[in-house]
């Protein structure tokens, strides 16, 4: 059986490093459209570390989000199967409290022979 917390991480995971490629597809269009050709050297090497800066950041940002959607997900993931199973976290308490005045009955439990 496959342990559903190795799947959790996995899908987290993949799915943080798409939005991260996704992310720095974004980030290199927009850098090469507003980024003049004529720079010096240290200016452009200046233009790719902030380039690689914002889409860590943004890239972190996506993770962190994927990361609470992933953390929601289990939640609700685990109360289905709970449902499923019949699992209660509780045991059930009476609704009406036995006095005196409702009457109430005990039911003796069968005998079995073993």
């Amino acid at each position: 059986m496959v342990n559903i917390e190795m799947v959790w991480t996995g899908a987290e995971f993949v799915i943080a490093a798409m939005s991260s490629a996704g992310v720095k597809v974004i980030v290199d269009e927009a850098v090469e459209k507003l980024t003049p050709e004529n720079l010096s050297a240290i200016k452009k090497c200046c233009v790719e570390a902030a380039k690689w800066g914002g889409t860590t950041a943004v890239g972190a940002a996506c993770a962190y989000g994927i990361h609470k959607n992933v953390e929601n997900a289990k939640k609700v993931t685990n109360k289905a199967i709970s449902i499923f199973d019949r699992k209660t976290e509780k045991d059930a308490e009476p609704i009406i409290e036995a006095t005196e005045d409702n009457n109430p009955v005990e039911i003796e439990e069968p005998e079995t022979e073993e």
